[in-house]
């Protein structure tokens, strides 16, 4: 009888010689077993070699993808990127920073990144402080950074640099990124000396514009004070003729130095409005006492609606006065002769809406559009001969906009203009 090898090696060191004939079939299915053990062993074992390699590969396959996937990221990236391990190692590079720091492929395979930093330094504007910070950076392996490299060229690099981190946090080395920001800088520049220029205009015009307010503003009171006693005395229907139009033209230059005067405080913005509770019946008697005289000669009917609900609002009382009596002004001088003209004012939720309508020509859609920038003015020959400074809208619009309204118009030719402004109604 044939047992398996394992078998009969405990029979023998159990002292068992000859088999008892009782126990061979047991003895044989016992062996039997010990024999499907093994090839069962067997073939887990090459079960074992097969899916061994062939993970084996599959990681060597993955590694393979990664590695280029990785190559070609930073290949494709516009900045250039340097990849060192912790022992400052050169692991991978791109052709953007090769380009960007000239070096060649001998100073960059393999090397110690201490070589590529001797070779790029005669680029450097500041060396010292350049090898100052990479040293720093290096002492401190957790460290971000980002900062700019000034180059002696001209050229200016965005330099950002971070650690590479295992899933523990243990650091595997750094990673460095080179923008070239020189376009960027030289815009920023560009920028900022438009800016400069811009505001020493600014501040030429506004110097200019009050010395020019200033002294035309003394001789143009002299005019109109002797033309005004001129009225008192004896004059023929001509020479009166001829003195109403001193005193309009006077009147009309007075009004444009006023504006001048307005611009320059509001560009400058020294303009401050404390806003209060205030009578808006109030306001808009006191700024139609003073249009009163061009309404009343150029014939114009005039009237007034204040909803009670809306009598009460938010504002500062000269700057809404200054707004009516310019809406007011402008809607007398641009309606013909004998026309009508409404003041209105209602509540709409938390805000009161305040109308300036008239019976105009009314003003063409592309008009609307720059109504309210500053120096625009409408054809003289389609608002009956009067032109006014180009200011007066805009300066509305700038104290409605620190009064905390907002102020439009709606208005279609030869329909009139009706001018809305807003104000926050009164507690």
């Amino acid at each position: 009888m044939s047992l398996h090898p394992t078998l009969e090696r405990q029979l023998r060191r159990s002292g068992v010689d000859t088999v008892d004939p009782r126990v061979h079939d047991l003895l044989e299915r016992v062996s039997r077993s010990y024999d499907e053990a093994d090839q069962d062993r067997y073939l887990n074992e090459r079960s074992l070699e097969v899916v061994s390699g062939e993970m084996q590969q599959l990681y060597e396959d993955l590694r393979t993808r990664t590695q280029a996937v990785h190559a070609a990221t930073i290949e494709a990236s516009t900045a250039g990127v340097l990849v060192v391990d912790e022992a400052r190692r050169i692991i991978s590079h791109n052709r953007a920073f090769a380009r960007m720091w000239q070096l060649d492929a001998a100073t960059l395979a393999g090397k110690d990144d201490r070589t590529a930093l001797a070779a790029a330094l005669p680029l450097v504007a500041e060396p010292d402080a350049f090898i100052a910070r990479v040293v720093e950076l290096y002492a401190n392996p957790t460290a971000t950074a980002r900062d700019e490299i000034a180059l002696a060229d001209g050229r200016v690099l965005d330099r950002q640099t971070a650690p590479v981190l295992d899933a523990g946090g243990r650091v595997l080395g750094r990673v460095w990124f080179f923008q070239d920001v020189t376009a960027a800088k030289v815009h920023e520049a560009q920028l900022r000396d438009a800016k400069e220029a811009a505001e020493r205009a600014s501040q030429t015009k506004s110097a200019f514009l009050a010395n020019m307010s200033h002294e035309l503003r003394t001789p143009l009171n002299s005019i109109l004070g002797f033309a005004r006693l001129l009225e008192h005395a004896q004059l023929d229907d001509d020479q009166r003729q001829d003195l109403a139009l001193i005193l309009s033209a006077g009147e009309h230059m007075l009004a444009l130095v006023n504006d001048l005067l307005d611009l320059r405080t509001v560009e400058q913005g020294a303009l401050r409005l404390e806003l209060s509770p205030l009578d808006l019946s109030a306001a808009i008697g006191e700024a139609l006492a003073l249009v009163r005289p061009l309404v009343d000669g150029r014939g114009h009917r005039l009237t007034v609606d204040v909803a009670p609900d809306a009598s009460c609002a938010l504002g500062e009382r000269r700057a809404v006065v200054q707004v009516l009596v310019n809406l007011l002004a402008n809607a007398a001088k641009f309606t013909p002769e004998g026309g009508a003209l409404e003041v209105s004012a209602a509540r709409r939720g938390a805000h009161v809406v305040v109308a300036v309508k008239d019976s105009g020509v009314g003003i063409a859609p592309e008009a609307r559009s720059v109504l309210f920038t500053y120096h625009t003015q409408l054809d003289a020959k389609t608002m009956h001969g009067m032109k006014g400074s180009g200011i007066g809208l805009a300066l509305t619009r700038e104290l409605v906009t620190k009064l905390g309204g907002e102020i439009g118009v709606d208005s279609a030719p030869g329909e009139g203009s009706t001018f809305r402004f807003t104000l926050e109604a009164a507690p």
